[in-house]
């Protein structure tokens, strides 16, 4: 219902703007222009024009409109429905112009022109009256406007025609949008608005300002001194004695570049063919900026350096959306539940018809009760119906008063976020009931990665940690399947305390660590000619070790990745090609000995050597004395003088998985020979 009003109200302000510029088809004097737009006001009963007298120069070519009223009043508007009831609406608009004066008013075929308009003030009130959420009303004024050479098209007549509820009003939109002239010049706009649901008032000021050279609507730039607002509340009860401020907002100035509304509404002209959906995107808005924002409530106070918006382009949409959006219109009017498919469709046209490159505030900061911070920077950019390209928090600092709280994070990004189309997500819920794996992969985004650095949390007995910075890519996919995968966990560091898990806890304050202090590396990569994937891996803990583990696995064609339920019966070809894994020590050894060592009540030295002999017993089974010659040298070597422990493995042609478990179960002997083994130590 809330959309039928809008739509309504569109039509009516539309009829009551054909008044004001529409001339009939013979040649008028400017008075007469005037007067017939009065003339024709009277046609429609909720609206109303009048003035009390026009003045036309003919000498200095100048013509006078004095106390020119426009008012629009529309009564029982359908409001939105609450338990079943639904609201009703009334609505009043006044706009009135002391004195409105052209220069130079004339028409030139199917448009007027004047050299300059002028209007020392304009009069506002607006007065809403709902059934079941009070009233409103606002009223202000505008503190003088002024045009020069302006050209501005007549509105064509919208004849009736219920099978056309909205695109028959799109040749009177865009009529109101093809307006050119060569500069703007605006005063102040002071508003007020009183409001009885809840009870409040609202004071909002809209700085002078100027727009520059434009084109049938496109303007090339527009500035702003600023925006001023406050919003007041009160109870009932405190009607009586004043109202408390709740809310405060203030704009420092706003600038405008390349601003092109007149091409943004005819992206939707219905004489045009649809576009192919890849289209280049054309600019809609080059540059927008808000500065020196503040905002305060209750307590609260937030301030922001600049808002800025560039790039945004468009593009035609891929269905014709105006007659999409009269069957949507005419269903509703009828009471008919909407094809939710071809709602969706609608929706996905009209946001698919624009892009853009970015969106972000910068300076950011914070102040509340003993708590505040700041952040650098956040934003998105590359926003479009195929996804998006980066989002992303910059330089955020937060902490107490006291000192005690502090977080830091020195940036956070997500890459390539990419969306499903239309078409996927439309096929979703039948390829769920059928089983569809093709068709329901299709349906899930993609990422391209994350990254975080520079993060530091400290809040008292809760959590303690820092780190320099993680991230994981993704690349290469297949369907939403990434065939590259790479992760870094760079100097993650936190207090054992923090370990949840009491028995590693002990662990770790037994092998003397009161921090821990680690990093992280994997790589993930599929190769399509050999059907491999090759792993790579490496974790460091600091005053540990290192452990570093490489391996080439092979079977896995191209079809597991794109249907990953198939891995079930490609996991019995997987074989494992080649495998490595080394162990640096930096202390880790001689901490875990010195463990073993109190827990036996020894010392390290005998636990070392207590060590290095129970590898032969372990290793008997295996029934492989050169390899547990092989193991023994190593590892006795490596007890003794803690260095580098490297274990191979590299058989002569690839080994099934299947193969290895088998063996595993009935002779783990047989592995070490499959694999061809070799331990070394440095």
């Amino acid at each position: 219902m809330r959309d039928a009003i809008g739509m309504r109200w569109g039509a009516y302000l539309g009829a009551a703007a054909a008044i004001l510029v529409v001339p009939p088809a013979f040649a008028q004097a400017p008075i007469e222009i005037v007067e017939d737009w009065i003339a024709q006001s009277e046609r429609f009963e909720w609206l109303e024009i009048t003035h009390a007298g026009v003045n036309h120069d003919a000498a200095s070519g100048t013509t006078t409109v004095k106390d020119l009223e426009i008012s629009i009043e529309l009564s029982d508007l359908p409001g939105a429905t609450t338990d079943g009831k639904a609201d009703s609406v009334d609505l009043s608009y006044i706009f009135a112009f002391p004195s409105l004066v052209f220069e130079g008013l004339d028409v030139d075929g199917a448009y007027y022109v004047a050299d300059r308009i002028q209007a020392e003030e304009l009069l506002i009130d607006f007065q809403i009256d709902s059934e079941s959420q009070g009233s409103s009303s606002t009223t202000g004024s505008y503190d003088g406007l002024a045009a020069a050479n302006l050209r501005w098209a007549r509105l064509p007549d919208i004849a009736e025609d219920p099978a056309r509820p909205v695109s028959r009003f799109y040749p009177l939109a865009a009529a109101l949008v093809d307006v050119s002239f060569e500069s703007m010049e605006f005063g102040v706009l002071d508003l007020v608005s009183e409001t009885s649901d809840p009870p409040m008032t609202t004071a909002i000021q809209y700085g002078a300002g100027t727009v520059g050279s434009t084109e049938r609507g496109n303007i090339s730039t527009m500035t702003m001194d600023g925006i001023w607002l406050s919003a007041s509340a009160r109870e009932a009860e405190e009607a009586d004695h004043g109202v408390a401020v709740d809310y405060e907002m203030e704009i420092g100035s706003i600038a405008v570049r390349q601003y092109n509304y007149g091409d943004m509404v005819r992206l939707f002209d219905p004489s045009i063919e649809p576009g192919a959906g890849g289209d280049a995107f054309e600019t809609m808005n080059g540059w927008f900026s808000a500065t020196d924002w503040t905002i305060a409530t209750e307590g609260v106070e937030v301030t922001i350096e600049e808002l800025r918006m560039e790039d945004l382009g468009g593009r035609r949409p891929p269905l014709p959306v105006l007659s999409r959006a009269d069957a949507l219109y005419l269903a509703i009017e009828n009471d008919q539940e909407p094809d939710p498919i071809e709602l969706v469709e609608l929706v996905a046209a009209t946001y698919g018809a624009f892009r853009l490159g970015l969106m972000e505030a910068t300076g950011l900061a914070f102040e509340a009760d003993e708590f505040g911070g700041s952040l650098a920077a956040t934003g998105v950019t590359g926003l479009s119906s195929d996804g998006i390209e980066t989002i992303y928090y910059r330089g955020l600092q937060a902490g107490d008063d006291a000192g005690d709280v502090e977080i830091a994070l020195g940036d956070f990004t997500i890459s390539d976020l990419g969306f499903p189309s239309l078409a996927a997500l439309l096929a979703l819920e039948q390829a769920q009931e059928s089983g569809d794996i093709d068709t329901m992969l299709r349906a899930v985004p993609t990422l391209g990665g994350l990254s975080l650095g520079g993060l530091v949390l400290h809040v008292p007995f809760v959590a303690e940690l820092s780190l320099a910075r993680a991230h994981i890519t993704m690349a290469d996919h297949i369907g939403p399947i990434p065939t590259r995968i790479a992760t870094l966990i760079d100097d993650l560091r936190m207090p054992t305390w923090m370990i949840d898990d009491e028995e590693a806890l002990e662990t770790f304050e037994a092998l003397g660590y009161e921090e821990i202090a680690a990093s992280h590396e994997l790589s993930l990569t599929w190769e399509e000619a050999g059907e491999t994937i090759a792993l790579s891996s490496s974790t460091t803990l600091e005053d540990g070790g290192t452990l570093g583990l490489d391996a080439t696995f092979g079977g896995i064609p191209r079809g597991a990745l794109e249907n990953p339920m198939s891995l079930m019966f490609v996991a019995f070809g997987i074989t494992l090609n080649e495998a490595s894994a080394v162990f640096t020590d930096a202390s880790l050894t001689d901490r875990v000995l010195s463990m073993l060592a109190q827990d036996q009540g020894t010392d390290i030295e005998t636990m070392r050597a207590q060590a290095a002999g129970i590898l032969p017993f372990v290793l008997a089974a295996l029934q492989r004395p050169d390899f547990l010659t092989m193991v023994t040298a190593a590892a006795g070597a490596f007890l003794e003088d803690p260095g580098t422990l490297r274990i191979e493995m590299r058989p002569d042609e690839p080994v099934p998985m299947m193969q290895l478990m088998e063996a595993a179960d009935s002779d783990p002997g047989r592995v070490v020979d499959m694999l061809n083994v070799e331990v070394s130590s440095q």
